[in-house]
């Protein structure tokens, strides 16, 4: 019969010197960032590695002012990424931050987009459309097919 170590029973079980210690994360997802390398000492309370979940994928996109009244909460967007030539992702508007820049007149918008498959990845550029249009069709005509 074998007895599985609770973590406070692992943490008071001496080692070896150099023995690899493993500890299990919470939580899925990748490594955001290290601060720990082979050799150094951590105190309790020590963030030693930052883990993000990236099957959801936040896209901040900055809107002119002068467009910003176009723009609503669930709008459709449409999203391509320079590194996934040919490939166009779906989302929708999540959040309209409430500050615009000074410096550059801009709003951010946030977008939510899944990322299923996890080629998206934190701080890539984007271009993105925002559906602004009403979802009734209109008819639309040039202005030289109209006749005063």
């Amino acid at each position: 019969m074998s007895t599985v170590n609770t973590p406070l029973e692992t943490v008071n079980t001496p080692l070896a010197p150099g023995s690899p210690v493993v500890m299990g994360a919470p939580r899925d997802g990748i490594v955001f960032e290290r601060n720990v390398v082979d050799g150094m000492k951590a105190a309790p309370g020590d963030v030693l590695f930052r883990l993000a979940d990236i099957s959801t994928i936040w896209v901040l996109a900055d809107v002119p002012e002068f467009d910003l009244g176009a723009v609503r909460l669930g709008a459709p967007v449409t999203i391509r990424v320079r590194s996934l030539p040919g490939r166009i992702l779906e989302g929708n508007v999540s959040l309209i931050y409430p500050q615009v820049s000074e410096a550059t007149r801009t709003t951010r918008v946030r977008i939510e987009i899944g990322n299923p498959d996890g080629v998206l990845l934190p701080n890539m550029y984007a271009e993105v459309e925002i559906g602004t249009g009403g979802a009734a069709p209109v008819v639309a005509v040039s202005d030289s097919a109209v006749i005063d």
